[in-house]
């Protein structure tokens, strides 16, 4: 009959045999934090394509949003310019109306063409005659072309259009920056690949340097999420 082994014996084969299967385990100590490591990338990278997708959208949305407000601007400044240039015809029509009387010497007539004045245009008209334009070369043409002469929808026109193009500058910065985060998911979809084929490479080294790659990716698309504001 075969020698029966001592238990010291018998520790030391299980130790043995232990310490081989540790070595062909797959999933050995070394290669379960690998496998925690991978999955801890692969967390960060999902959760941050995630983010830059939500900024993205946000930015776009913004960018749209701005863009009508801009549209919506200029065009009650372009209401506001044909109400001021309705308003200065009506004021010459009042004027030549007046004229036309002052030339035909009808006093009547020139009190009545003069109280139909809008109240802003008999302050213009009052400093016009002033100026005593009858006998005076240098007087303005008119009280249209007077300082006390104002056009409060043309003022308006002018801050609509400076305010419509201000709009129109911000909304192509937030598209362009929703632009950048949309081309940093694709840097962030690079990194996730990599993560994810590493674990087909059955070579230690193959798969610590595609995951190594894709730590690299992944730190790129950091930096550049860095760079950019955030709608928070």
């Amino acid at each position: 009959m075969p020698e029966a082994l001592s238990s010291g014996e018998v520790a030391k084969e299980v130790q043995e045999h232990l310490k081989h299967a540790a070595h062909n385990d797959p999933l050995s100590r070394e290669m379960r934090l690998v496998v925690v490591a991978e999955a801890i990338l692969l967390s960060i990278i999902t959760i941050a394509t995630a983010w830059v997708g939500y900024q993205a959208a946000l930015y776009q949305t913004e960018s749209r949003n701005v863009s009508t407000e801009a549209t919506n601007t200029r065009a009650a400044g372009g209401r506001a310019l044909a109400t001021a240039e309705a308003t200065r015809s009506i004021d010459a029509s009042a004027f030549n109306t007046w004229a036309t009387a002052y030339v035909l010497r009808n006093q009547d007539a020139m009190q009545v063409a003069a109280r139909r004045f809008r109240a802003d245009y008999k302050v213009a008209f009052g400093a016009w005659i002033a100026t005593r334009p009858i006998v005076n070369p240098s007087a303005p043409a008119g009280p249209s072309y007077m300082p006390q002469y104002q056009q409060p929808g043309k003022v308006v026109w002018q801050q609509d259009t400076k305010e419509a193009t201000r709009l129109s500058l911000l909304a192509a910065w937030n598209g362009h920056v929703a632009d950048h985060y949309v081309r940093i998911t694709v840097v962030l979809a690079a990194a996730l690949f990599l993560a994810a084929i590493s674990r087909q490479f059955k070579y230690r080294r193959v798969r610590f340097s595609v995951d190594i790659i894709g730590l690299i990716v992944l730190g790129y698309g950091a930096y550049l999420m860095f760079l950019l504001p955030a709608i928070t």
